[in-house]
């Protein structure tokens, strides 16, 4: 294998039109847990015989993590299986009837994580091509066309040395253009022999190594941030949180870092959201500055110093590890660990309201059509209706089981007059009958700086990674980009064979012990 020390080339990105009303992404297609849909239920049942239950179809498929809708059909990450025989599994359901088109299973090996914690990743859409990205428990990172069939595969594991943990948290892939971008803890050889917080992107259509990326703080504990795409001060970037415990900015073509915060003493599990230069994140993890646990932060990053944003407001002591934030014009709805919705004004940091659902909250809120969608872990599926200066609750439905065993951890996805959501054992979609679905206009990202072709800044060789076997060749291209990280032109190189790269030195002394020790070398 041949590691190329450089940061590599992501082609042009353009931006493909997509039916505005599906949800190709976990936190939707503005990636805030908003949706512009209109005339969405505010009460339904489970049971298909009550009247006005609003239940459109219900299939026996749950899982941990949040449903994605694209091109009329409905994608699930599971689990398969039991005991010894326990696989994942992707399920693609018809949108509007919940009808199984197909299921693809795989095993599940190099890891610690119960079998409870299976398919607990996000799976991506990407609407230009209809494919779908997978990061299994296990390290597998594929590519999926609409109808299953594998188009490219990694295993992290055995290429990179990626690690899983055992607590069930793993990022979930972004797709951004002709790339797609996954964070993962890994110890590999050479310049990434230690272990590590790392970005990998990708070429969507080939899964060809772009760029690499690293944080240079060796991580904390696994975690399950997954990013979100900006354009700040006329840079695309790529803004996540860390297992680290810092959050991120890099330059999304090129993975070059722009500048990071360290915020907690763990991983961070939260998803940013991104208004305008505000950025927004929240832990539950322990802080370097106070005894208090947890805390939600807000960034300008369109002011950086020394490598950090500024700090807009900092709220210590409100804990919400798994959640992530819920933007919607102007204000930040935060769901803590303890199931308490919070709302704060998003410039200042004023705390509006907080209401009490539940007991126990992985999943995260979704806003659309004046309501919130939003489960509990302890089997409650809640419609909330925020208000200026309080929150009321407008339905909630209960899961009972014989064993108690029924959890809601994902998210609610919202598309097309409809909504999706998974329970531990069920899937569900609800709306009112009939309806076909009605979605405002959403706003798009901010311009880019326009490329400067005459100042390149950076040089990028793909691929960045190869393994080839005895006999195999591969070809490599230059790529420069500008300050901003925008693609230039391929660039002519004089290529050579250069020694293999050694593991990067410790940047740091060890302190001296702590003691005495006497001549006759007695130490206390």
């Amino acid at each position: 294998m041949k590691r190329i020390g450089l940061l590599v080339l992501a082609l042009c990105w353009l931006a493909a039109e997509v039916r505005g009303a599906d949800w190709f992404r976990w936190r939707g297609p503005e990636q805030t847990g908003v949706s512009r849909e209109k005339d969405l239920p505010d009460h339904w049942s489970p049971d298909p015989q009550a009247p006005n239950n609003n239940l459109i179809w219900k299939a026996p498929y749950g899982g941990r993590s949040t449903p994605i809708v694209m091109n009329g059909r409905v994608y699930l990450i599971d689990s398969s299986g039991a005991g010894i025989t326990s696989q994942e599994r992707i399920v693609c359901f018809e949108e509007n009837t919940g009808k199984v088109l197909w299921e693809k299973k795989f095993n599940v090996w190099h890891t610690d994580i119960d079998i409870l914690r299976l398919g607990w990743t996000n799976l991506a859409g990407d609407p230009e091509t209809g494919h779908l990205y997978v990061h299994g428990t296990q390290g597998l990172f594929m590519c999926l066309d609409q109808d299953g069939k594998v188009v490219w595969s990694h295993s992290l594991a055995e290429e990179y040395g990626r690690i899983s943990g055992y607590g069930g948290r793993n990022s979930s892939p972004i797709v951004d253009g002709d790339l797609v971008i996954l964070g993962i803890l890994n110890a590999s050889w050479g310049e990434q022999a230690g272990p590590g917080n790392r970005w990998l992107a990708v070429n969507k259509h080939t899964g060809i190594p772009v760029w690499w990326s690293a944080s240079p703080v060796r991580p904390k504990d696994t975690y399950a941030s997954v990013p979100v795409i900006a354009v700040i001060n006329g840079e695309r970037l790529l803004i996540t949180g860390g297992g680290d415990g810092a959050i991120h900015a890099l330059k999304v073509r090129t993975g070059e870092e722009v500048w990071s915060y360290m915020i907690s003493t763990g991983g961070l599990s939260s998803s940013p959201v991104v208004d305008g230069n505000l950025v927004y994140i929240c832990n539950d993890g322990g802080n370097y500055d106070t005894n208090l646990l947890g805390r939600v932060m807000c960034f300008d990053a369109s002011q950086v110093t020394k490598g950090q944003p500024k700090v807009v407001w900092d709220k210590p002591g409100i804990e919400a590890r798994y959640t992530s934030p819920l933007l919607h014009e102007g204000r930040l709805y935060v769901a803590d660990t303890n199931a308490r919705l919070q709302c704060f004004d998003g410039k200042t940091g004023k705390k509006l309201w907080t209401f009490k659902y539940g007991r126990n909250a992985k999943g995260s809120p979704v806003w659309a059509d004046g309501k919130i969608y939003v489960g509990e872990v302890n089997s409650r599926f809640h419609i909330l209706q925020p208000g200026d200066t309080n929150c009321k609750e407008l339905d909630s439905v209960f899961f009972p089981s014989p064993n108690g065993d029924v959890e809601i951890n994902g998210n609610a996805a919202v598309a097309n007059g409809k909504v999706f959501f998974s329970t531990s054992v069920e899937t569900y979609c609800i709306g009112k009958k009939p309806h076909q679905g009605e979605a405002g206009p959403a706003p798009s990202l901010a311009e880019e700086t326009p490329a400067d072709a005459s100042r390149p800044t950076h040089l990028q060789v793909v691929p960045a990674e190869v393994a080839l076997a005895p006999g195999d060749s591969t070809a490599f291209k230059a790529q420069l980009f500008d300050e901003h990280g925008r693609f230039l032109r391929e660039t002519q190189a004089k290529w050579s064979v250069a020694p293999m790269q050694l593991p990067p030195t410790i940047k740091a002394t060890p302190p001296p012990l702590k003691g005495e020790i006497t001549q006759e070398g007695k130490l206390t």
